[in-house]
């Protein structure tokens, strides 16, 4: 995602962690986030977490058309 952060519209934002760390976070704008979820070659992704990736993606896919569709949650 570092390589893809300017396609994607991506920026960085420093947070604390629980440990009391800095770390910094990428975040994605939201209406980025179906094209990026859905850009994963999902036979790259590792077997242990494929049904967990998958869910996620349809998931976050619902939220996206949902929000594009009412404007909101």
């Amino acid at each position: 995602m570092y390589r893809q952060a300017e396609t994607f519209n991506c920026g960085f934002m420093t947070t604390v962690a629980q440990d009391g760390k800095q770390r910094d976070a990428l975040c994605i704008p939201l209406k980025k986030l179906n094209g990026w979820l859905f850009s994963i070659n999902p036979q790259k992704v590792r077997p242990e977490i494929k049904e967990t990736w998958s869910g996620i993606r349809m998931n976050a896919s619902w939220l996206c058309t949902t929000i594009g569709t009412l404007g909101t949650l």
